[in-house]
């Protein structure tokens, strides 16, 4: 008898534990149930949908790394300029004006003056260059402008008093040389070197556009796959929330144990974690795209909204794949760097031309022409004479 009344005991006791376990089993946890809806709210429908072609526009536009090869190529490309305005003649002008005051000693007429200012006004320019065939040219001209200021000095040959003069001066030179630095292949080097330099940087820009272009493919795919594995795991965590409900009202009805409840719970929070995982890995993926396509023109708005966008459906039917060898062959023929590493060939061959022309000795062929007119009442450099002739 008292063996059945403490089996009977046991059995009130066993009892009352499964229905408190079912009482606290009811629902999953408070928190639980907060972060799921937190993460439903913004839901794959809830973010804004960004093409893959329009992502792609606005990362050659303000992304870092194309900002900085354009900003290095507009560089490179002044230096053909600069070589080029080495055939532009430089030019260069002067204008002197002089007063001196003279007195004339040694006069034995008290009642004459013979002191006077006198003013000279030398006006003087040049223009010198070199031309694509290596001859150097210069051309100076000076004009001296000389007012004697003594109206009473009296000119012996004349017998009137000494006049204004002017003396004009042209000189011009070529220079052409023979070993050293002859021909249009050394003189246009410069500027040969400094195109093959830009056609190298325009080359290597070009390549960081492909390599932009397909980073930016790459993080927008990975972010399609985080929303995938977003959406998967959305999914798992909902179909565990489902058998935990299932468990629940299961035990209610005494159907199973409440160990099985425990077990759906821990399921539902491990599908939970699981979520929570691929939401923080799909907004990383969403604002390492956004950061990688703006650059610093990321503004606070845009901030904000990296993580509200979504990527497009993938293409149905994907470009077949070349083989490695047809893959090989295709990328050597159009790589960009491929055809900079030729130019900056071509280039050296350049510089090597130059090298070997710059061990030859200096020779030189100058020649000058100078034509002078002093003591005339003008501008000019020739006259005529008497007889209607030209002299210089």
């Amino acid at each position: 008898m008292l063996h059945h009344l403490t089996y009977a005991l046991l059995l009130t006791l066993l009892a009352g534990s499964l229905g408190s376990a079912s009482q606290n089993s009811q629902a999953p946890p408070q928190s639980d149930s907060g972060q799921a809806n937190a993460l439903q709210a913004t839901s794959l429908q809830d973010r804004m949908l960004v093409s893959l072609d329009s992502i792609v526009e606005s990362a050659l536009e303000y992304n870092l790394s194309l900002l900085i090869g354009v900003t290095g190529n507009r560089a490179v490309e002044t230096g053909v300029q600069a070589a080029e305005s080495a055939f532009n003649p430089s030019l260069q002008g002067s204008v002197d004006y002089t007063l001196t005051d003279q007195t004339l000693l040694g006069s034995t007429d008290p009642l004459v003056s013979f002191s006077g200012i006198k003013t000279d006004n030398l006006a003087s320019g040049s223009i010198a260059g070199t031309l694509p065939l290596s001859t150097r040219y210069s051309a100076s001209l000076s004009s001296d402008r000389a007012n004697q200021g003594l109206s009473n000095l009296i000119d012996p040959d004349t017998g009137s008093a000494y006049p204004n003069t002017v003396n004009n001066t042209l000189t011009l030179s070529l220079t052409q040389p023979l070993l050293r630095g002859r021909g249009r292949s050394i003189a246009t080097a410069p500027v040969e070197s400094a195109k093959l330099v830009a056609a190298a940087s325009r080359e290597r820009l070009a390549r960081t556009v492909e390599e932009t272009i397909a980073l930016v493919e790459l993080a927008y795919w990975r972010l399609g796959l985080a929303e995938a594995v977003e959406v998967t795991a959305q999914d798992s965590y909902n179909r565990a929330l489902a058998v935990l409900r299932n468990r629940q009202q299961m035990s209610a009805l005494q159907l199973i144990p409440a160990a099985e409840i425990i077990t759906s719970q821990q399921a539902a929070a491990a599908r939970l974690t699981a979520l929570t995982d691929a939401t923080r890995q799909r907004r990383d993926e969403a604002d390492q795209l956004i950061f990688l396509v703006y650059g610093r023109n990321v503004d606070a708005q845009l901030r904000q909204r990296g993580f509200l966008i979504r990527t497009e459906q993938p293409p149905n039917n994907p470009p077949p794949m070349l083989s490695f060898d047809q893959g090989e062959s295709f990328d050597v023929a159009r790589r960009h760097d491929v055809r900079a590493a030729g130019i900056d060939v071509n280039q050296s061959e350049v510089e090597r031309r130059v090298a070997d022309n710059g061990v030859l000795p200096d020779l030189d062929l100058s020649g000058s022409y100078t034509a002078q007119i002093f003591n005339t009442d003008g501008f000019r450099i020739w006259t005529t004479n008497r007889d209607g002739d030209l002299t210089y």
